[in-house]
């Protein structure tokens, strides 16, 4: 079976399309390389990262899609036509999940210093307990939830293959976690309005924030006269002004999320 394959079932469900799969693995693993080789990381203990972090995402997602939508009024019903075949396999797609988590982490443990190796597990700890009660929440907490889940997403396999300071693990945080987070908290359910103005159109919102954040990095980098946040914060920069053209000139298929309804350009 297919979703026995790690990342199967985040591409099936959650990315649909070419151009958010294009996005994804620009926004994530092709970002989180270059911080790997800015730093002088471990690229091998950067893929098993990844793929540890995101096994525990699809367990989050599943449960998700078979527990929580239960209890919703208005579930979103993802793997519509293979619904029936996924829960009939449930346990072994999670027991494969579980797997390859437990295998990188010993990997892991074997080949990593114990400090670095404790931080890892409290991440861990941390994502996996950040991921049920954002299943289970149904409120404003969410958004905590959220920032926290995307946070463990970025943070985890940086940690576990980078050596890093503390103002690397803000940075990391900042660059796409929260200002993921702000667009997330304009979704109708929160009820923030203020915000949801603030943002207004989410392109311009994003051209906007990694333009503020590659003014200020750039301004810390001309003083302290180390320039990997600025090219980090370029990074961002250039996709989402790349992002925006897209969008004005309606080159690729981009899926309108009912939960936000933003207003039609």
């Amino acid at each position: 079976m297919k979703y026995l394959i790690p990342l199967s079932y985040l591409f099936s469900s959650r990315l649909k399309t070419t151009h958010e799969k294009i996005s994804w693995l620009i926004i994530y693993p092709a970002f989180l390389i270059l911080v790997c080789q800015l730093y002088g990381g471990n690229i091998l203990f950067l893929a098993l990262a990844i793929i540890l972090t995101m096994s525990i995402y699809e367990i989050g997602y599943l449960d998700n899609d078979f527990r929580t939508v239960l209890s919703e009024r208005s579930p979103t019903m993802r793997c519509s036509d293979e619904r029936t075949s996924i829960s009939k396999n449930l346990r072994k797609i999670l027991a494969s999940r579980i797997t390859y988590a437990i295998i990188i982490i010993i990997i892991f443990y074997l080949h990593t210093e114990f400090v670095k190796f404790t931080k890892l597990i409290v991440a861990l700890t941390i994502l996996t307990i950040g991921f049920y009660f954002h299943n289970t929440i149904r409120s404003r907490w969410n958004i905590l939830t959220y920032i926290i889940i995307v946070s463990c997403r970025y943070v985890i396999p940086i940690l576990a293959s980078v050596s890093m300071g503390g103002y690397l693990l803000f940075f990391i945080t900042i660059i796409f976690p929260m200002v993921r987070t702000v667009e997330h908290s304009c979704k109708d359910k929160y009820d923030f309005p203020a915000i949801k103005r603030f943002v207004a159109d989410p392109d311009i919102f994003r051209v906007r924030i990694y333009g503020f954040i590659f003014i200020i990095s750039s301004l810390i980098a001309f003083r302290i006269d180390d320039y990997k946040f600025m090219l980090l914060s370029t990074y961002f920069l250039v996709y989402r002004i790349a992002t925006k053209y897209i969008a004005d000139k309606k080159l690729a298929n981009r899926i309108q999320h009912d939960s936000y309804k933003w207003k039609d350009k």
